[in-house]
């Protein structure tokens, strides 16, 4: 099997895994008066989160891949397949398939802007 997986593309997500971890265990650590009035905090622990959720979806992706020969269809298909194939539990698969959908902030809101016009294509 070890031929198959591209272990150091593995071994570096998990690495990215384990740091997220470690930033959101501190974040976690704090009081909510010190840690929610803090924007900073916020989006370093937000952005922790989609690096943690990013590098759990390749790895669970490549093991489709490789291992199951499947695609995924969606990001979060890919921990359903693992579940399927008994590598996680039907619950954690539900969890981490949801959580695939904090990756992508919205869009930021315009706030008294208006869009300009740009002088190549408006013109």
């Amino acid at each position: 099997m070890a031929d198959y997986l591209n272990l150091d593309r593995i071994n570096a997500k998990m690495a990215d895994i384990k740091e997220s971890l470690s930033v959101l265990a501190g974040y976690a650590a704090l009081p909510d008066e010190d840690f929610l009035p803090n924007p900073e905090r916020i989006r370093w622990a937000r952005y922790s989160l989609i690096m943690l959720t990013e590098a759990a979806t390749s790895i669970a992706s490549h093991l489709c891949a490789r291992v199951f020969n499947r695609a995924p269809v969606t990001y979060g298909d890919s921990f359903f397949i693992l579940a399927e194939n008994k590598v996680l539990d039907e619950s954690l698969a539900a969890r981490l398939g949801k959580l695939v959908g904090f990756r992508k902030p919205p869009d930021p809101p315009l706030r008294g802007h208006r869009r300009q016009k740009s002088a190549r294509t408006d013109a």
